[in-house]
């Protein structure tokens, strides 16, 4: 196993992941022979995301996030996805051993780690479609995901989903309330801080802080308990350690739960 040190500079980099508004709905413990990878639901987001999915492709952003951490770190991470667990919580397990060979591929990825943005915009369409398209399906590939593209004969039926799904968001208080809730806000490093947004969006949402019924946590004293991370000093504390999913502060010991690494906050 790497030094400590090494891991945590590895989950570090890998808890810079984009996520659903920037949730970080992950949480990393630490074993004798394994770092393993745990979905949080305490961050899961029911009126976006009532199923998980987002939660879960939050989860495996991260996860290849860390696989290129630790290669440039010059270790080997050998993953095992969806191992059995009680409530299917753990999402992977990862071994770790030393590289004999590192690409510049892998060094260069995990640079582009701390270059990251989420580009909020929208994005004109790239100039050589079937090269980029035959270039994705090749990297999707890779992790053992198949890539369509829907054409362009279902685009008009995706369209008209998407804006019937965004009617009735806007209609319904409870999800206006989860977005302003985790939107718009500079206090904590979870959430979509305001400077990542556009004018109109910062003003839509205080519109909607004025018009829309409370159904969030109102204080915030509770809205602190649902979204700091943990209350413990970092990790590189010696001796003590914090769990987001505990809310509390205790002596670590092996397995340990790494400090959930989210005061690296993610950039957006």
């Amino acid at each position: 196993m790497p030094s400590r040190r090494t891991i945590e500079t590895a989950v570090a980099l890998a808890c810079r992941a984009p996520s659903l508004y920037n949730s970080q709905p992950w949480r990393w413990v630490l074993g004798s022979q394994d770092l393993s990878l745990f979905s949080d639901p305490d961050r899961i987001l029911p009126a976006t995301d009532a199923f998980g999915r987002q939660m879960v492709l939050s989860c495996g952003a991260a996860l290849n996030h860390l696989r290129y951490a630790f290669a440039s770190l010059r270790w080997t991470s050998v993953i095992d996805r969806l191992p059995h667990s009680q409530g299917r919580q753990c999402l992977a397990t990862i071994g770790l051993a030393p590289a004999q060979d590192v690409s510049d591929t892998d060094d260069r990825m995990a640079t582009a780690i701390t270059r990251r943005r989420t580009e909020r915009l929208p994005m004109d369409p790239p100039g050589r479609w079937d090269q980029t398209f035959a270039q994705v399906t090749e990297l999707a590939a890779q992790s053992g995901t198949h890539l369509e593209d829907i054409g362009e004969h279902g685009r008009p039926e995706l369209e008209a989903m998407s804006r019937r799904l965004s009617g009735l968001r806007r209609a319904d208080p409870v999800y206006q309330a989860e977005l302003r809730w985790w939107a718009g806000h500079s206090l904590y490093p979870e959430g979509i801080p305001a400077e990542a947004l556009r004018p109109r969006d910062t003003a839509r949402s205080r519109s909607n802080e004025n018009s829309l019924p409370e159904t969030s946590p109102p204080t915030p004293e509770t809205r602190t308990t649902a979204r700091r991370s943990c209350c413990s000093p970092p990790l590189r504390t010696p001796g003590w350690t914090g769990c987001a999913a505990e809310r509390r502060c205790r002596p670590y010991f092996s397995p340990v739960p790494i400090a959930d690494s989210r005061h690296a906050q993610s950039h957006i």
